[in-house]
């Protein structure tokens, strides 16, 4: 793939933006690929350091056309790197993407659990005006727990911002890359 001609814009070496991506699956990988591609600093972090190692080596546990070539450009280039757990990842981020998973329950509920968690994890280490990005699938309403607990943590920063968001979806496996890389404004 011919790398973004946007790049050229930015001074020579510099990232665009500090991305944290939290979640090693389809979607967080893809999402990681990608804006490592577009000229972002990215981390991708998870829990299971097995995975970690292996993407780390550049095995892709997924199929997805162009993503092994993503990832490699973005470890060879330095702007891609995995790591285990979100904590020491979050400091300093600009961005950080839930790309967690949220499995439905016997009773048909959304567990937003692993999503719960991670806010509980990161919000006191989050830098004041940094965005949270949530990618995962989610019921209406999600966003507001995650921008109140964030709240909470910005007050005792002494800082009252918060910001939590959710993109349209427009990944679509498994093509996904494409859409992602060559996406335009209006």
């Amino acid at each position: 793939m011919q790398p973004d001609p946007r790049l050229d814009e930015r001074p020579e070496g510099a990232a665009m933006s500090t991305v944290l991506v939290i979640g090693a699956g389809y979607v967080g990988l893809t999402t990681s690929a990608c804006l490592a591609h577009l000229g972002h600093d990215v981390t991708c972090v998870d829990i299971d350091e097995e995975k970690v190692s292996k993407l780390r080596q550049g095995h892709i546990p997924i199929h997805e056309a162009g993503l092994p070539e993503l990832v490699e450009t973005g470890i060879s280039d330095q702007r891609l790197q995995f790591e285990v757990g979100s904590t020491n990842a979050a400091r300093g981020s600009e961005f950080v993407f839930f790309c967690l998973p949220t499995p439905q329950a016997a009773d048909g509920k959304v567990d937003i659990d692993a999503i719960l968690s991670v806010v509980n994890e990161i919000r006191e280490v989050l830098a004041p005006g940094s965005v949270i990005v949530n990618k995962s699938t989610v019921p209406v309403g999600t966003n507001a727990i995650i921008a109140a607990a964030r709240l909470h943590a910005a007050s005792l920063k002494g800082c009252g911002r918060a910001a939590a968001s959710s993109p349209p979806r427009f990944f679509c496996a498994p093509a996904s890359i494409k859409p992602a890389i060559h996406l335009r404004a209006p």
